[in-house]
């Protein structure tokens, strides 16, 4: 398993044009510490806890007992995860980490808010004991993160490049949609689940997708990347490949 972790964080960063030295890695400063194949991997493993769905994610917490345990794991994520982002990352990339990690952190406050009593919480706990029995499936996160990584090494220009990534969060929420269909015990409450699960990067693509999104019918007219030459590459976390797709963009950062 740690393995895996490791080799998924070992990403290469492009030759730049005014720099002859290739660095190990593409937005991690090259700093000892940061370097770490340890580190690297166990920042990944937090941000996929966080995240909650998939196969390295978290239960949710189901019951007033099992919240403090919960928010005390999550804040010594945040804290480990936060320190590394400003110890190790470039600066224009921390921004761009930093909004991720601002996103995940704030969807994961109603269940830490300090007023328990709240009718979003009630509501999360009452889905929890459901969505914990199958939250190990990750077929609709898997999706996503193998076809933003094709994406990477495509070819197509930023504008075309956040139009794909902007579809494929629409088709993650269509696939998360589906998917708790065929949960019975979420059917009559799945409008809640999907508002958890478009939390996740909801920050990030208010800003940039505009109608590209599961509402409406554009993302239909996008023309389907050529699979014959592109490259996967294999990552550790969505954290990482969206730093990595973003980057990829001439003039975005």
């Amino acid at each position: 398993m740690i393995n895996n972790e490791i080799d998924s964080a070992t990403v290469h960063r492009r030759n730049g044009k005014n720099n002859s030295t290739a660095k190990p890695f593409r937005w991690i400063l090259d700093k000892p510490q940061c370097l770490e194949p340890q580190r690297m991997a166990k920042v990944d493993r937090y941000i996929e806890r966080m995240i909650g769905f998939g196969k390295k994610g978290r239960p949710f917490p189901e019951n007033g007992p099992q919240l403090k345990p919960y928010c005390n794991d999550t804040r010594v994520m945040v804290s480990y995860i936060d320190e590394y982002l400003h110890e190790c990352y470039e600066r224009d990339i921390q921004k761009l980490a930093n909004i991720v990690l601002y996103t995940l952190k704030r969807n994961l406050r109603y269940f830490c808010n300090k007023k328990p009593s709240n009718k979003k919480l009630k509501n999360l706990l009452k889905l929890a004991s459901c969505l914990n029995t199958r939250i190990k499936d990750d077929n609709c996160i898997t999706g996503m993160m193998e076809n933003t990584s094709a994406l990477i090494s495509s070819g197509l220009n930023s504008k075309e490049k956040i139009k794909h990534v902007c579809c494929y969060y629409a088709q993650l929420v269509r696939c998360g949609d589906e998917w708790m269909d065929t949960i019975p015990c979420i059917r009559n409450d799945k409008e809640i689940a999907l508002d958890f699960l478009r939390g996740l990067s909801g920050d990030i693509i208010s800003v940039a997708c505009s109608d590209y999104n599961e509402f409406t019918n554009r993302c239909d007219q996008i023309k389907p990347l050529d699979g014959k030459h592109i490259n996967r590459k294999k990552y550790g976390s969505i954290l990482s490949i969206m730093i990595d797709t973003i980057e990829s963009m001439d003039g975005f950062i």
